[in-house]
């Protein structure tokens, strides 16, 4: 340690007693100084701004202020100074009123600060996320209602596309008995000779209409096939569509539970750095 031989007595008892104080604060960083250099600094356990004995004042920082103005004073301390930011306390040491040195602690709370500054990004980046997390469940939610609403419509018209068999159905029987009646009143009126000819003309009219009617069914029937094809290729689908829906709803539901967790530990991240 490289002292003057002309160091003041009050300065001498802060040089002793410097250390005991330190032992009880040991992540702070203590130094003691006179007007112009640094006589001693015991760096903490947190923090190390590597002044030496015999290490000059910087005019520009805080410290010389407090020596100057005969003033405490409690500021940041940029990085340019000591090669890294810190919070510096600072108390000049006064003989009969005159500033004779001073006393100065540092705390390293930059990084407490820096962590409680990203742990407020963070938080605020899953709240932003979390409520866009919201909103696609609240449109999946929509979209598997929809799809299930979508699926039930299609399998309605699937039962009544499947209804109008049993009237195709009964058409069909129904064009073959006037057929079987026709044939019959022709037969009737062959027997019947000249006195059956227009009943003759009739019955032929009659099957005619039987032979249209069953063919305009098959067409009928044809159609409504194609459109059943239609509808279950339609419904498979919408089925597919339930099934994404249902499963987008539950990945949603699971990424938001993963948000809220994260934003749990963020909170407690964000109280760790306060507390430190």
């Amino acid at each position: 340690m490289n002292l003057s031989n002309a160091l003041h007595p009050t300065l001498q008892n802060y040089l002793e007693t410097l250390p005991l104080f330190h032992d009880m604060l040991p992540d702070l960083g203590i130094g003691l100084t006179d007007t112009e250099k640094w006589l001693t600094y015991l760096p903490g356990e947190k923090i190390d701004i590597g002044a030496r004995a015999g290490t000059k004042i910087n005019p520009k920082e805080p410290l010389a202020d407090c020596i100057r103005k005969n003033i405490t004073i409690r500021d940041e301390v940029p990085p340019e100074f000591f090669g890294l930011p810190f919070t510096g306390l600072a108390a000049p040491i006064v003989h009969e009123g005159r500033v004779i040195g001073a006393l100065a602690v540092q705390l390293q709370r930059q990084n407490e600060k820096k962590l409680r500054c990203i742990s407020d990004q963070i938080l605020d980046a899953l709240g932003n996320a979390n409520n866009r997390v919201e909103a696609i469940t609240t449109s999946s939610e929509g979209l598997s209602k929809t799809s299930d609403k979508l699926l039930a419509q299609s399998t309605h018209a699937m039962a009544e596309v499947k209804n109008t068999d049993e009237v195709l159905n009964f058409i069909k029987r129904v064009a073959d008995q006037t057929n079987l009646l026709g044939l019959n009143a022709a037969i009737e009126a062959a027997r019947a000779g000249d006195k059956g000819l227009g009943f003759a003309v009739v019955a032929d009219e009659i099957r005619k209409l039987s032979f249209e009617t069953v063919s305009s069914t098959e067409k009928i029937r044809q159609t409504l096939t194609n459109i059943q094809n239609a509808v279950n290729e339609i419904t498979a689908s919408i089925q597919e569509v339930v099934v994404v829906g249902h499963e987008q709803a539950s990945y949603t539901d699971e990424i938001s539970e993963i948000f809220t967790k994260i934003e749990t530990m963020s909170k407690e991240l964000n109280k760790y750095a306060s507390e430190l």
